[in-house]
């Protein structure tokens, strides 16, 4: 399951890499131009729902008791990070 949403998660930022990296080769900005704003907010939809996805898997193949556990440490680890809001559509 985790190996699936890791295969899946680098497929998707591979994808909008490739995205921003042909745009920039045509001159494109990525705080400009429309097309490199399109693909960050598909990036932030399809992470979002393949870590939803992957989220409903955990929680229907663990423990209840597991869930909560993993729940617990994701926002124990969460706590440390930090969000730059300028990467957010």
């Amino acid at each position: 399951m985790i190996a699936k949403f890791a295969i899946a998660y680098q497929d998707t930022i591979s994808t909008y890499n490739q995205t921003i990296e042909s745009s920039n080769a045509r001159g494109g900005d990525v705080t400009v131009v429309g097309t490199d704003v399109a693909a960050l907010k598909t990036l932030v939809e399809k992470r979002d729902a393949l870590v939803q996805t992957t989220r409903t898997a955990l929680a229907s193949a663990m423990t209840s008791q597991g869930m909560t556990a993993l729940d617990s440490y994701i926002k124990a680890e969460k706590r440390s990070m930090t969000v730059v809001e300028d990467a957010q559509p």
